[in-house]
């Protein structure tokens, strides 16, 4: 193969897989109908101000706990997260990219029960670490407005 064919051919293969990765972090408009439903403030107790709080809008997932805070930009929201065969309750999940270099990204997962629908968060370890485990832990019910 000439050089300049494969700098051309791997040039091509760069631009494609990059143009690839664009395509997969845009919403689409079932992501954004599927954020505005679960949009609002949801906590653990919602009377405790001073608990984590998670919050969901078309733009934006993030983890709130006093001053820490951990943001994702353009979430996704996957109905078909557990694949074929999603565990019983299952709502779906929203999967968001770090909102800065070096940051976290974010995915809570949704569930229904008896009283009604609530969050979890995925803890992984870098998420963590800025929270510790037992913030991260438990039922997240959508606060009322206000």
């Amino acid at each position: 193969m000439h050089p300049f064919t494969r700098v051309a051919a791997a040039c091509l293969a760069i631009s494609s897989a990059a143009f690839a990765a664009a395509a997969l972090a845009q919403q689409s408009a079932n992501d954004i109908a599927s954020l505005k439903e679960h949009a609002g403030s949801y906590a653990v107790d919602c009377t405790r101000p001073d608990r984590t709080r998670l919050v969901v809008a078309p733009q934006a997932i993030s983890v709130v706990h006093g001053k820490k805070r951990v943001d994702a930009r353009k979430p996704l929201f996957a109905h078909s997260y557990w694949g074929r065969s999603p565990p019983p309750n299952a709502g779906g999940a929203m999967i968001g990219e770090p909102a800065r270099k070096g940051a976290p990204g974010l995915t809570f997962t949704a569930w229904t029960d008896k009283r009604g629908v609530y969050l979890q968060v995925d803890a992984d370890k870098p998420l963590q670490a800025v929270f510790g485990k037992p913030a991260l832990a438990g039922k997240f019910r959508r606060c009322p407005a206000g």
